[in-house]
């Protein structure tokens, strides 16, 4: 198949924007590339990808101020988390005001910093809760040269850069975690043999096994990061369902879970609905 000129598509995220946040002040279910961090974390955002920032400092949570916030630190937040690149910086309680301490405030990051904590600061009593900082980080996974937004060569986010999954062993288990990554239901097909077009760059998973309930492809069993003996010629795609059958989160369900249609069950975004 001749090599195609990589068209990547912006894939919607089915859930509302953090204006029609209900704030609960809940923590969104982790689903990271890299592992979880335990002094980092989203709050009160209406994907698992964005939300105010909370760090761990000294024995408890605490906000950051969104005094000179901005994408150096956003960028710093959402590679520490194992996430895709940064989206946008909110400052403002966008995502709600915290409660508790503000460890961090005046930040500045020069973008490569692999912590927010290896950023400088100072303290402040300047700053309020109602200046509480977030960030909107990209999803890990994405979906290349698609004929729409639903389908495409499967690429994944890690250490920096976007590369490709070989299809070997690759199956509609798979394709269900990626699919779901993005925000939909679920896969009805697993491409293999490049039928999306041969990629660039690295390939950076191979054998993934899914079981088909894991949040992220991250959590499946593989063959290791960079682990591969594949050519782009089997480069793996997928096509999601992008019919759902749940309704978007807060409608009487707190903010990281969906509805289902048929019996009002809340449920969270690795989980199917009964019936």
């Amino acid at each position: 198949m001749a090599k195609m000129n990589p068209t990547v598509t912006t894939i919607p995220l089915s859930h509302p924007t953090p204006a029609a946040v209900q704030m609960r002040n809940t923590v969104a279910p982790t689903v990271d590339v890299n592992p979880p961090s335990s002094v980092l974390r989203l709050v009160n955002g209406s994907t698992i990808y964005e939300g105010r920032v909370e760090v761990f400092v000294n024995g408890s949570w605490g906000t950051a101020c969104s005094h000179s916030w901005d994408m150096n630190e956003a960028q710093v937040i959402c590679r520490q988390l194992g996430y895709g690149p940064a989206i946008n910086a909110p400052g403002y309680a966008t995502y709600g005001p915290g409660v508790g301490p503000i460890h961090l405030v005046h930040v500045h990051c020069n973008g490569s910093e692999s912590s927010i904590l290896d950023c400088t600061s100072y303290y402040s009593e300047h700053c309020s809760h109602s200046e509480d900082a977030g960030v909107e980080c990209s999803a890990p996974v994405r979906l290349v040269n698609g004929s729409s937004s639903n389908e495409g060569q499967v690429e994944v986010f890690y250490q920096g850069e976007w590369g490709t999954v070989c299809d070997d062993g690759w199956d509609l288990n798979n394709a269900d975690v990626v699919c779901r990554m993005l925000g939909y239901p679920s896969a009805s097909n697993a491409w293999s043999g490049a039928h999306f077009g041969q990629g660039s760059g690295p390939i950076m998973l191979d054998n993934v096994n899914c079981q088909g309930y894991e949040s992220s492809i991250a959590e499946c069993n593989h063959a290791g990061w960079f682990s591969h003996n594949c050519g782009h010629n089997e480069d793996a795609g997928v096509t999601c369902n992008s019919d759902s059958t749940t309704e978007p989160p807060y409608s009487g369900c707190s903010s990281y879970e969906w509805q289902c249609y048929y019996n009002g069950q809340c449920i969270q975004d690795y989980q199917r609905c009964n019936g």
